[in-house]
């Protein structure tokens, strides 16, 4: 297929365009790839109320995306990433003066650590009561995909709810970019597979990247966030150390603001003083790769090994 060129590309991102044509690297469709036959409910904080100004239509279209994203919280052996989050102290390194969460807890026995996934999981459902999704179109020209507020409410936690959020009036409002809703909305229904994979993709890890802050945000109170550990790059960032957990780096499009004609990059999660020194070191991401988390087999190796159990996609494309 011919591959149109997004005019947002610049620079190094251009070069994967131009080596890219026709698609010879696989990066936006592979006819190997299967469908995605992910077999799971979606998660309370995804369900239909939690979702404003959207049609019934856009929301059977983000079907896909929040499928994936419950994934992302079904399993141990990513959920125990929030116990720091949830669970840790706050500390100051004196050498760095960096804010990390302790890991006090990280010697355990097998009881303590199933009670520690049941309290994930039950503030996980109730972060569900407080919690809101709005697409909006971002003001003078802003590039984020989704970004976490803070809003006050009416306490909407029952006796049975978890005991380790600050505050029962505190609620979390995520604003998502208008570009996601326009594309479910005019385009989805009628678009190729490996595209309605990037963006699914995109959208479910953009949702996750916000939930982590918003379950920071309703343990601390506060939208200060401490690192997750104390080796983390010097901005603490906790979606972006989900991202590393899961993908060993941050997957984005390489457009910003997305488009879905755009080619996903993958870069190391390091610190911008590295970054200066070394450059930024971006590979561009096969479709299949983005593919194979749409499929019951990956999170079934996932459900057993963790992150680590899937292999980084491999890199046949790479810009500096």
């Amino acid at each position: 297929m011919a591959l149109t060129f997004n005019p947002i590309l610049k620079g190094p991102f251009l070069l994967v365009a131009v080596a890219n044509h026709d698609d010879r690297f696989d990066l936006l469709e592979d006819a190997s790839i299967p469908k995605p036959n992910l077999n799971i409910d979606i998660h309370p904080m995804f369900q239909r109320s939690n979702w404003r100004r959207i049609t019934d239509i856009e929301y059977l279209n983000l079907q896909p995306t929040l499928r994936l994203a419950s994934m992302f919280l079904k399993y141990d052996s990513v959920i125990e990433w929030f116990f720091p989050i949830l669970f840790g102290r706050t500390l100051t390194d004196t050498k760095t003066k960096k804010d990390y969460y302790s890991d006090h807890w990280i010697r355990r026995s097998d009881t303590e650590t199933q009670r520690m996934l049941a309290e994930v999981r039950s503030a996980l459902h109730c972060l569900a009561h407080g919690l809101h999704f709005r697409f909006v179109v971002p003001c003078n020209k802003s590039k984020f995909y989704a970004r976490s507020i803070m809003e006050r409410i009416q306490p909407p936690h029952t006796s049975s709810c978890t005991k380790v959020f600050i505050q029962e009036n505190l609620g979390m409002r995520v604003e998502v970019r208008e570009d996601f809703r326009r594309f479910l909305a005019n385009e989805y229904s009628s678009t190729s597979l490996g595209t309605k994979l990037r963006h699914d993709f995109t959208l479910a890890v953009t949702l996750i990247h916000e939930i982590t802050h918003c379950l920071g945000v309703m343990r601390r109170g506060s939208l200060e966030e401490p690192h997750i550990r104390l080796d983390e790059p010097p901005s603490p960032e906790l979606g972006a150390a989900f991202e590393n957990f899961m993908f060993g780096g941050v997957i984005n499009p390489s457009d910003n603001p997305f488009s879905e004609t755009s080619v996903l990059m993958r870069k190391v999660w390091v610190d911008k003083k590295r970054e200066e020194a070394t450059g930024k070191v971006w590979s561009a991401v096969p479709v299949a790769y983005i593919a194979q988390w749409f499929q019951e087999d990956t999170w079934k190796i996932i459900e057993s090994k963790g992150p680590l159990g899937i292999p980084p996609p491999f890199v046949r494309l790479k810009v500096r």
